[in-house]
């Protein structure tokens, strides 16, 4: 799904809540409407109006987010309370599979509200929804298809975890005249460690690792879902996934423990706007009739869970890649833990010798862009450690939670070493 801001709509909701949502149409098939051509005149403001999304064969635009209000109804009573879909008039079967997948995730979020026409609530005669009037009718087959393979379609959300909720969301009070009031920004499931955590909801895993959210400690993994919103799951004792791989609903994602600032064990969960904005997690267990805690949903064909995850944080005992102190030097046994970090991912095949030369910053250089960073459209693999290459390390170390708080230079110093020690030292050897 993509986001492209339409520039006719309203911040917020006036203190109105989503209890339903309105279908349109681009208009009479016969005049060739195009998903970019509507696009455009969302984005160019035409006409004063727009829609929260933009739907046809395989193709989802959000222009409008959940939470403002999108001038779409005809009805200013309906637009404070809905979400406006404009669906492609060609109403193929691909068409209309698109716009139930879009419908069920929207249920997802805010329960089975109820499918209306843009004629039952507008206030001005239109003959919109055209070919989808009575949306109950012509959508809510496809709104039921099961289209994701493996996910339980009764279900909307899961439980992340077998446990007692422990601590709520929401302001603890002034500990001491040095430490004042503060929000719990999620609330706690409590077990022992080990415990499994699943997806809450499906998603792409955007980040995982040591402190990887700013004022969280520990291991944690954060989900970002197809419409922005995102959850974080910490203090973890073990990580079962990578950045950037889709998990399905239920799908085991990681083990409960203790890491971080904790008193025992247990899960904090978050939930987040698409703005990264802290919301009571009960709302959403509510929503979906879900309570915390309880067995949660296992897909049909759920992918075992991952034992090793090259790349990414995670560790449970067995032997790293660095299993010295954390002094900032990189001595010999920093560049052969690095060596052999790189080899395993088939970014160096040269002898593990703990000397850095070319080769060594070569796989390094070829590592980051896997990564997403020093991409090939700025940067030339040269194998040298030089102002680039540092500069883009630190900003790899700061996605993982590595180097935060500290001043990205592109100078090799200290901390930057120390970054790569404790990366180095809480990634579990893959063989």
């Amino acid at each position: 799904m993509e986001f492209i801001q339409a520039k006719c709509y309203t911040k917020g909701r006036q203190g109105k809540k989503i209890s339903q949502i309105v279908i349109h149409w681009w208009g009479d098939p016969a005049t060739n409407p195009t998903h970019d051509g509507v696009v455009g005149w969302f984005r160019s403001g035409g006409g004063n109006n727009s829609a929260h999304y933009v739907v046809s064969a395989g193709r989802v635009t959000q222009m409008v987010a959940d939470e403002d209000t999108a001038w779409h109804a005809g009805n200013w009573d309906t637009n404070l309370t809905s979400i406006g879909i404009e669906i492609a008039p060609y109403a193929t079967e691909a068409d209309k599979a698109e716009a139930g997948n879009l419908i069920r995730r929207l249920y997802a979020k805010y329960g089975q509200l109820p499918l209306k026409g843009h004629k039952e609530v507008s206030n001005r005669p239109t003959a919109c929804p055209g070919v989808y009037d009575d949306p109950e009718r012509v959508l809510g087959p496809y709104v039921k298809e099961n289209t994701t393979q493996g996910e339980n379609i009764m279900a909307t959300m899961s439980s992340p975890a077998v446990g007692r909720v422990s601590s709520e969301y929401g302001w603890r009070p002034r500990l001491s005249a040095r430490i004042g009031a503060m929000l719990h920004a999620g609330i706690d499931i409590a077990n022992q460690t080990g415990t499994p955590i699943h997806a809450a909801y499906a998603g792409t895993v955007e980040k995982a690792g040591w402190n990887i959210v700013a004022g969280r400690t520990g291991q944690g993994i954060l989900i970002r879902n197809p419409d922005g919103e995102r959850q974080y799951y910490g203090h973890l004792s073990a990580i079962q996934v990578r950045v950037g791989q889709r998990v399905a609903l239920g799908q085991q994602i990681g083990l409960m423990g203790a890491t971080g600032r904790v008193t025992g064990p247990h899960l904090h969960f978050e939930c987040w706007d698409r703005r990264g904005k802290t919301r009571n997690p009960r709302e959403d267990f509510r929503a979906h009739g879900v309570r915390p805690g309880a067995e949660p949903v296992i897909p049909a064909k759920a992918p075992a869970p991952s034992q090793v995850a090259p790349g990414d944080l995670n560790r449970d005992g067995k032997v790293s890649y660095y299993e010295y102190e954390i002094d900032g030097v990189a001595g010999e046994e920093t560049i052969k833990g690095l060596q052999r970090f790189l080899h395993d991912r088939g970014c160096y095949s040269r002898v593990i010798d703990g000397q850095a030369g070319y080769y060594t910053w070569l796989g390094w250089q070829h590592w980051l862009r896997s990564r997403g960073f020093y991409p090939a459209s700025r940067f030339v693999l040269d194998g040298e450690l030089g102002y680039w290459t540092v500069y883009e390390t630190q900003r790899y170390f700061q996605s993982l939670g590595q180097y935060q708080g500290f001043v990205i230079d592109g100078q090799a110093g200290k901390e930057t070493i120390k970054a790569l020690q404790r990366v180095l030292a809480t990634t579990k050897r893959s063989n």
